[in-house]
């Protein structure tokens, strides 16, 4: 056994003032250790553990794992990857060596076990006197002989917390206030801080211990945290994913990772400090403001009424300032809020809780890196009331007057030009405002002059709809700038948020916002339009498992509106029926679709008949301009009366905000127009009359799974499945099917209707006995196509998304004269009319 000790450790009053490191490695029972008095690092080959002074461990098992192939293609999720590759980890080796590179870096080199021989691994430590943590280091090395990729998750450094670390808290440099970790993913991006700055996060527990995550380096994706573990997803060093590695080719990923005894802030505090020391240690000085540097507040704008629910504070951000003070005062009392930079061209702060009613006044300054200060800004006062009346919004979609939402080029005023006069009452424009960085007067200014109405994008309280901060743009819209619209520009109509559900079920703090934002809008008679698929959890089947999430919607039923966004390519027969579920319940009083290109894309789809195996991605610019028919009609048919189109170039050219593209012209403005002259969306009567079960689940049927869980057989049984993204059902007998969450067991369902539990279906004869008798086969479609009657509106097409293959379909009419009307269906067609006399 070989150990190094470096410096003194001195006691003093039954402390260990460490002075030095130990290093230990005894190749022969493959164990080592680290330790400098304040942080221990005990490694035996397989585990890892970290450790304070006491021994009480804070992670355990830090490694890495990922998975290795010959081809980039990217595997469907984790457990097809451990199918069918080789598994690459730092705990999976045939052989481990290693060696002290200096007094304080500790080294180990593992030969790949296993499909993976070839590969090598090495993971480095190394430990400074008085630090409070200790660098990591794992570098892999093709010696294969032959070019491979590290695919899936890319590389994942893995870390589990160890016993002290209960009931813990994530503290991001990248937000405000702490986020509570839990089962759900926490996601912190790289892009989300200064790129010079790389990243730091701390994770606390209230009273201590606590663990800091110092300076990345290398390709980092993301971090995540849970309440289990914490993981680093690697890409290359350019940011790319898969990971590609010729022969003796290399990666590499490393940071630091700082440990404390302390808790909440204080603990936040040590990891920051232990941040800067690094960076000073790499060279780096510690960035400083200029002289005389100010903030520009935003909103709230001066002498603004405010509810107390909209404290959200805005200001332009300021070189060289690593945080910013933010001052409330009111009655001659002030306080002030210690608010951490974005690396944003914007910086904010959202109040943790309502303001007092009353006259208040605020103002910002930026602190620099070294801890000095810059200006106040000049002060701006703004009111505060509690007034939270509720009132039916202004433009609610319906039957009658449904709403179609395209995602839109800034230029509002110019994009309104392709939009047919005969269209212009049932569409509104939609535009992340924030997240594009726009002048948030300016852009209601431009919408109020050209006569256009617009849902303003909010994307939410992660930010953008995936970072906080995207290109140096902060993504999240201020509500206080949002109030303001609402008050005063009648065009702004309403609020979007999209693919949200990984932060509101995560994030306290996220699922405060879009309450508040909800409360606003219902105040002002506005919407909140919410887009999102199921994404790995059943969405919003779970918004209908937890009393807390089925307040955010059913609060405000006639304000909000919820949609399929169908670039969703897992199982997205579920999301529909989960929406028509919540609508049928009346949790909410309408429902509509987000058709996308991006579909095509999550399918893997490119031409016609072609879809890439494994879950690679497809071409979006693929989308047959039918298909965007298809998609609006799979919503119309099950009464769908908001219809919100994406991404903007599939409807205007790129560079152009006047100049439409074909599938606009030739296949989507037609549409829309048939549908608004001929009264096409069926109403709630119809469907409901037309719908004879509802699917009611329990609380175990919402694992996810990408084969449609405890509903395949039902799927299977009466619309054939075929795969996983198959959007349209294969037939119309049985038309759709309305999924029910636990908690809507003792809501009432339309006359007729009846609710069946899961247990029912799960076999094929099951579930004929379910369903044939309550749909025979004479009064429906029949054929192959998708066709239904729902009242007197008429929708068939062609259901093989992408398949070239022609479909027979035949309705009854037994009307005017009128026994059936059918046909043949090509590939992405589609028939809607309506039965008239």
């Amino acid at each position: 056994m070989r150990a190094i000790v470096v410096g003194m450790a001195m006691v003093v009053a039954g402390m260990v003032m460490a002075q030095g490191v130990v290093t230990s490695w005894d190749q022969a029972i493959q164990q080592g250790r680290m330790t400098n008095g304040l942080v221990t690092v005990t490694i035996n080959g397989l585990n890892v553990t970290v450790a304070l002074a006491d021994g009480k461990p804070l992670i355990e098992t830090l490694h890495f794992y990922g998975w290795l192939s010959d081809s980039p293609d990217t595997p469907l999720n984790p457990d097809d990857a451990a199918k069918r590759l080789a598994r690459l980890a730092t705990r999976d080796f045939s052989s481990v060596g290693g060696k002290l590179l200096s007094d304080s870096v500790l080294e180990l080199e593992k030969h790949a076990a296993g499909k993976a021989q070839g590969m090598i691994m090495r993971e480095r430590f190394t430990m400074a006197a008085g630090h409070r943590g200790f660098e990591y280091r794992v570098t892999l090395r093709n010696e294969t002989g032959r070019t491979v990729y590290i695919v899936d998750c890319d590389g994942i450094i893995d870390g589990r917390w160890g016993a002290g670390m209960g009931a813990a808290k994530v503290r991001r440099i990248a937000g405000e206030g702490t986020v509570p970790l839990s089962k759900e993913w926490l996601s912190l991006a790289p892009g989300q801080v200064k790129e010079s700055e790389r990243m730091w996060a701390a994770v606390t527990t209230e009273a201590g211990p606590s663990v800091g995550v110092v300076g990345v380096k290398g390709g980092v994706a993301n971090w995540v945290f849970t309440d289990d573990a914490m993981y680093l997803y690697g890409a290359d060093a350019d940011g790319k994913r898969p990971i590609k590695l010729g022969p003796g080719m290399e990666v590499a990923w490393d940071f630091e990772i700082a440990a404390t005894g302390k808790g909440g802030d204080a603990a936040a505090e040590e990891v920051h400090d232990e941040f800067l020391a690094a960076r000073r240690a790499a060279g780096v000085k510690a960035a400083a403001l200029e002289a005389g540097a100010k903030a520009e507040p935003l909103w709230p704008a001066d002498g603004q009424s405010l509810t107390d629910i909209a404290a959200f504070f805005t200001w332009r951000s300021v070189a060289g300032a690593e945080r910013y003070e933010v001052e409330l005062s009111k009655d001659g009392k002030a306080r002030t809020e210690r608010v951490w930079g974005l690396g944003a061209t914007t910086s904010a702060w959202m109040a943790e809780r309502p303001l007092a009613v009353g006259k208040w006044a605020w103002r910002v300054r930026p602190v620099g890196e070294d801890g000095v200060a810059g200006e106040w800004s000049s002060e701006r006062a703004f009111t505060v009331n509690a007034e939270h009346p509720v009132k039916a919004p202004v433009r609610a979609p319906s039957a009658d007057k449904p709403l179609f939402i395209m995602h839109a080029p800034s230029e509002v005023d110019k994009a309104w030009s392709i939009v047919p006069e005969a269209l212009r009452p049932y569409c509104a424009l939609r535009v992340e405002v924030a997240e594009r960085d726009l002048d948030f007067a300016e852009f209601c200014g431009r919408a109020e002059k050209g006569g256009v109405p617009v849902i303003v994008q909010c994307s939410g309280p992660g930010g953008g709809v995936y970072t906080e901060v995207y290109d140096k743009r902060y993504g999240r819209q201020s509500l206080a700038a949002l109030e303001w619209a609402f008050q005063h520009c009648p065009h702004v109509i309403g609020a979007l948020v999209c693919e949200q559900n990984f932060h509101v079920f995560s994030d306290p703090t996220s699922a405060e916002y879009i309450t508040r934002l909800e409360a606003l809008a219902a105040k002002y008679g506005r919407v909140v339009i919410w887009a999102d698929g199921h994404w790995g959890k059943y969405t919003w089947l779970q918004v209908g498992a937890q009393e807390k999430y089925l307040r955010l919607l059913s609060a405000y039923p006639k304000n909000v509106v919820p949609l399929w966004k169908m670039n969703c390519a897992e199982v997205p027969l579920t999301i529909g029926g989960a929406l028509m579920g919540l609508w049928m319940t009346r949790v909410v009083d309408q429902w509509g679709v987000e058709p996308e290109a991006w579909y095509w894309y999550e399918a893997g789809f490119k031409g016609l008949g072609e879809q890439l195996p494994g879950g690679q991605t497809g071409d979006w610019t693929m989308c047959p301009p039918t298909f965007w028919g298809q998609m609006i009609l799979t919503g119309l048919a099950g009464g769908a009366t908001c219809f919100c189109l994406e991404p903007y170039w599939s409807m205007w050219e790129k560079g152009d905000p006047e100049k439409p593209t074909e599938a606009w012209t030739k296949a989507i403005a037609p549409l829309m127009e048939a549908i608004v002259a001929k009264g096409l969306v069926p109403t709630k009567a119809e469907v409901d009359a037309k719908v004879k079960v509802a699917v009611q689940t329990r609380g175990e049927d919402l694992r996810f799974s990408r084969d449609f869980g405890v509903f395949r057989t039902m799927y299977e049984t009466i619309y054939g499945v075929r795969q996983r993204s198959e959007l349209i059902p294969d037939n119309g007998r049985y038309y759709l099917v309305p999924l029910l969450g636990p908690l809507l067991a003792g809501r009432e369902l339309p006359a007729g209707v009846e609710r069946v539990g899961t247990a029912r279906l799960g076999t094929a004869e099951g579930v004929h006995a379910v369903f044939d008798g309550k749909y025979p086969a004479a009064a429906q479609g029949q054929g192959e196509a998708f066709a239904v009657r729902v009242g007197d509106v008429i929708v068939a097409m062609n259901d093989r998304e992408n398949e070239d293959h022609e479909e027979e379909w035949r309705l009854p009419i037994g009307k005017g004269g009128v026994v059936a009307v059918g046909g043949r269906l090509g590939p992405h067609a589609y028939v809607v009319g309506k039965v008239a006399g």
